[in-house]
């Protein structure tokens, strides 16, 4: 498939994203309420303190990418992955996006725990943007690549967390030329299905397709990544080959 590398899925422009919180001197707790489930409530009269997640970060996402996302815990990772995805809005700034994008943040989100695997996999593939006809058309293949070809009958609530790992992420990579934002999860479930997602984010990647990983699991990202930032405290302090940013991440 060709693509044209120099032509950006997604544009991040200067983004910033800030929340409103009670101010912990305006928290006061409730005697009255029940005993297994204490709460703190916030005076009306005072005001809120506000925390700056993210600080005018700017960033490009090509075709043939895959963009690891680094920092510490609180750096704003999750947050920017969320406003890439259209969860969440920036308080400032704007994303400009042509191509499709499959959001892969939460394991199961369209999940219905009355219902079995294989009713579950049609809704979250639709849920991640599949015509309900093209789905059909690719399960077969789906199942296969899930690993979950004799279990599908069962009620989901019975499937173990690897299970649902499966399910969720088998349907979202059999989507063509679209940009992939990950949140930790594609490293998870056995080594077998990690080996397998490893090395589909890398062929996808070749066939045109692009992904933002944020995780952890340095060694994997190390592997599939062509590119990395550095988040700080919100602000993006780095932008180039993985190794800079590794040096970084280590280091801090």
């Amino acid at each position: 498939m060709s693509f044209h590398p120099d032509t950006p899925f997604l544009v991040a422009e200067n983004i910033s994203k800030s929340f409103k919180k009670p101010s912990s001197s305006g928290l006061f707790y409730d005697a009255f309420a029940k005993k297994a489930f204490r709460r703190f409530e916030e005076r009306k009269d005072h005001p809120y303190e506000e925390e700056t997640v993210l600080s005018d970060v700017s960033l490009q996402v090509r075709p043939g990418e895959v963009l690891a996302v680094l920092g510490k815990n609180g750096a704003g990772k999750s947050t920017l992955l969320k406003i890439l995805s259209g969860i969440l809005m920036p308080s400032k700034g704007k994303v400009i996006g042509g191509q499709p994008i499959v959001p892969l943040i939460d394991i199961g989100v369209a999940i219905h725990w009355d219902l079995n695997g294989y009713s579950n996999l049609l809704l979250e593939g639709t849920a991640q943007g599949w015509e309900l006809n093209e789905l059909k058309e690719k399960l077969p293949a789906i199942i296969e690549y899930s690993g979950l070809e004799g279990h599908l009958h069962k009620p989901i609530k019975h499937f173990s967390a690897g299970m649902l790992t499966r399910l969720s992420l088998s349907p979202a990579f059999f989507r063509e030329r679209a940009l992939f934002l990950l949140d930790e999860m594609f490293g998870a479930g056995d080594a077998q299905f990690r080996e397998q997602n490893t090395e589909t984010i890398i062929r996808k990647a070749q066939e045109g397709s692009a992904f933002v990983l944020v995780a952890h699991n340095t060694e994997i990202l190390k592997r599939v990544c062509n590119r990395a930032v550095y988040l700080e405290k919100g602000r993006l302090i780095y932008d180039g080959e993985m190794a800079g940013a590794l040096e970084l991440y280590f280091k801090k």
